[in-house]
């Protein structure tokens, strides 16, 4: 007989059987993509706080680099002396050729730190990137759980259609049906490859198996 199980369906089985089997499956299936879940979270709650991490320690070496330069330019413009030197000697002029040297210095740092800061963006491409990600984290993880329930939603009706009709008035070819359509709807309504790695885990038969 014709199944998608990765259990054997005989001329032993019965449709009690079956669909404890069935439900044991689907129960690994919820399990192991709960595990998943959980996994996939961990992960984006550890890239996310890396990110934050990596752009807060950028944006700080960029603060902390122009206000070096800053000061240099001021101390630059406001030359002064010790009050000792002030009081014993008298300030000798700075040379005009060892001044512009001097300003031409600073005003390249700065140049150098204009040019670094406007890059900035840049070089915080990739932590933004995965601070865009979490936009979309969500939905990905509520598709997931909302793909996980309406399987195990499929499971329970089909669980309830057969205890009301009762089991010695199914017969094993109409649960096989049944679980038959079930695995596939199950299967075609994973749209993200974790999920079908998961379902492959579970429904797909190793060889040798």
């Amino acid at each position: 007989m014709s199944n998608n199980f990765v259990f054997e369906v005989d001329n032993n089985s019965t449709p009690e059987k079956i669909l404890v089997q069935l439900n044991f499956y689907f129960s690994v299936l919820n399990e192991y993509q709960l595990n998943d879940l959980q996994n996939n979270v961990r992960e984006f709650v550890a890239s996310m706080s890396n990110a934050i991490q990596e752009m807060d320690a950028m944006v700080a070496a960029e603060g902390a680099s122009a206000q070096n330069v800053f000061e240099s330019l001021f101390q630059q413009q406001n030359p002064t002396t010790s009050e000792e030197s002030k009081d014993t000697q008298v300030e000798e002029p700075i040379e005009l050729a060892e001044l512009n040297c001097s300003t031409n210095k600073i005003w390249a740092d700065v140049a150098k730190k204009l040019e670094s800061f406007c890059r900035l963006e840049e070089r915080l491409q990739p932590q933004i990137f995965t601070l865009i990600q979490s936009l979309n984290f969500e939905d990905i993880q509520s598709q997931r759980i909302e793909h996980a329930l309406t399987a195990q939603k499929r499971l329970n009706e089909g669980m309830m259609k057969f205890l009301t009709k009762g089991f010695q008035n199914c017969t094993v070819a109409e649960v096989v049906e049944f679980a038959n359509d079930l695995i596939e709807k199950t299967k075609k309504s994973y749209t993200m490859n974790d999920e079908r790695k998961v379902f492959d885990q579970v429904f797909i038969k190793k060889e040798g198996g």
